[in-house]
């Protein structure tokens, strides 16, 4: 059968024309993901190339199973003008709708590992076994000292080469004593997540948000799918139960947690707080993630559990309570957290104070339609006479600085500079952004919490320097500058994915500290009852502020 796949190649690479087109065969050995069962062709699983000749996505160019051998292959013809080398991955594309990438099909080529073909000498390749991410094989998939000692050293030499603000929060010599005292852990084989644990600490110690790593997609999938089956809440330093997620659960809502599967919550904490990304180590920022994203943090750091048993006081009772607890899936874990993105805008009072809600300004694809909409609220406003407004930018992690931009045209007294630099693309930002045509001149307050990070952070850091409105809330988890441009480089035998940011963005703002986020004028966080009751405490307080105050309408 092989002899006849070859022959059939031949001819049609021998048919082509030489300029016009060319043919091109692919195919690629799938026994061992079929073994594994992560190819499932009965279920609809199927194999597909893609590369820079297809924008590196698609399903068009499919491979099939011609033979029954597990071989799979396909040709393709392409047109004149392709580059005289390419390079393409072969993908697993589940029934689901998922995608599994080949992990590091050439080593050689890093930083991705891409397969590397030359068009200018078409031939079909023979020798393609689908590179499987080791965890599929075996999620506890021991890497010898040697791989994880070379992952070690591309992380290190990646960061150190590529990040713009290395040692802003911590100064090279002591960055390099810890680089070599983590190194000299590698003393035997570990597991991935072992090594995760291992290098966490370190990415984190940079003190930029946008620079973290992240277990492959593959251990996920492979690992026990016990998860936390609750929600907490930190304020004041304590932990809350917010919610319980399994339907069985014993575990009463607003209880304060003592421990968990006999841990301290403290020392859970404490742990969080040194892996979790942040910029200037913002806590504020730390323990919004925690809010949203628990069960992954626990699994990464401290296991994943069939039950869990929960130490808590509750008000009501004496002394510390326990609760067993069976674990709840990922996805039921993810369910429970709201990640829709909001433009909300709404009246009250007759028009006399309006609230704005805008939770992300990654409008870049659809630009046009973010400003649309400002410039329809803020016509409303005018419409109403709108007085008062509540701008409500609580969990708004950023995005598009020309959205936060505009949004800044309509609240600004005086035009007044965004960023303090001409970055690339934004370089206009660099100038004063000039007021809208019919900017808002009445009285803003603007709702912050440590959800509100990167745009947003450099947005109410101009809002607060130029004094536009009242902040009212907690400190924001984004300071005036970041480190951005990210890019994510896996490595090469762990898999693990190495987020690092590339460039460095500040805002147009004098004597503030890179080390804090912006903070509010009024300080007001939600207690545990308010958000058991469903009260947003901090909009209702700003509200009644308003009214007491007396402000009419213009």
């Amino acid at each position: 059968m092989k002899f006849w796949r070859f022959f059939c190649t031949a001819i049609l690479l021998t048919m082509s024309p030489l300029f016009a087109q060319i043919q091109q065969s692919f195919q690629v050995d799938m026994r061992v993901p079929l073994r594994h069962h992560v190819l499932v062709p009965d279920n609809g699983d199927f194999v597909v190339v893609r590369g820079v000749f297809n924008g590196w996505q698609g399903n068009a160019f499919v491979l099939q199973d011609a033979f029954g051998d597990s071989i799979y292959s396909a040709t393709f013809t392409f047109s004149e003008g392709m580059p005289a080398q390419v390079e393409y991955k072969f993908v697993i594309h589940k029934s689901d709708g998922t995608d599994i990438w080949e992990r590091n099909p050439e080593p050689s080529n890093p930083p991705y590992g891409n397969r590397r073909l030359d068009f200018s000498q078409p031939t079909t390749k023979s020798s393609a076994i689908f590179d499987l991410e080791k965890y599929y094989l075996d999620e506890d998939y021991l890497f010898s000292v040697q791989e994880l000692q070379a992952d070690f050293d591309g992380l290190r030499l990646t960061i150190e080469g590529l990040h713009p603000a290395l040692y802003a929060f911590t100064d090279k010599a002591t960055f390099d004593e810890l680089f070599d005292r983590y190194r000299q852990r590698i003393t035997e084989p570990m597991n991935g997540i072992a090594f995760y644990r291992l290098v966490a600490p370190l990415v984190a110690r940079i003190g930029c948000g946008h620079s973290s790593v992240y277990m492959p997609g593959a251990w996920w999938a492979k690992s026990p799918d016990h998860f936390a089956p609750f929600q907490i809440r930190i304020i004041d330093g304590k932990a809350y139960v917010l919610r319980a997620l399994h339907p069985d659960s014993e575990l009463p809502a607003g209880v304060e947690i003592a421990a968990i599967n006999d841990m301290p919550i403290e020392q859970i904490l404490q742990r969080f707080s040194e892996v979790i990304s942040a910029d200037g180590y913002n806590r504020n920022y730390q323990n919004e993630q925690i809010h949203r994203r628990f069960a992954d943090f626990y699994a990464l750091h401290f296991g994943q559990p069939e039950r869990f048993l929960v130490s808590y006081r509750a008000d009501d009772c004496a002394g510390v309570q326990t609760a067993d607890l069976p674990a709840v899936t990922r996805e039921q874990a993810r369910k429970a957290v709201d990640g829709s993105s909001r433009l909300q805008f709404d009246f009250l009072d007759d028009g006399d104070i309006a609230v704005l809600t805008i939770n992300n300004f990654a409008y870049y694809q659809n630009e046009a339609q973010f400003e649309a909409f400002i410039d329809s609220v803020f016509a409303q406003m005018r419409e109403h006479a709108t007085a008062n407004l509540v701008l409500d930018l609580r969990d708004n992690n950023g995005g598009h600085p020309f959205s936060a931009a505009y949004l800044l045209s309509y609240l600004e007294h005086e035009p007044v500079r965004y960023f303090a630099e001409p970055y690339g693309k934004y370089s206009i930002l660099a100038k004063p952004v000039a007021r809208a045509v019919q900017p808002f001149d009445g009285t803003l307050y603007t709702l912050i919490n440590g959800q509100c990070f990167s745009t947003t952070g450099h947005l109410t850091a101009v809002m607060k320097q130029h004094q536009i409105g009242t902040f009212v809330g907690s400190e924001t988890g984004g300071t005036y500058t970041c480190n951005d441009a990210k890019t994510t480089i896996p490595l090469p035998n762990t898999g693990i994915q190495l987020q690092v940011a590339q460039g460095t963005f500040a805002a147009a703002v004098q004597d503030m500290p890179r080390s804090t986020g912006v903070m509010p004028d009024i300080y007001l966080e939600p207690t545990i009852d308010d958000l058991l009751q469903g009260r947003d405490a901090v909009k209702q307080y700003v509200v009644n502020l308003i009214r007491e105050s007396g402000k009419s309408a213009f």
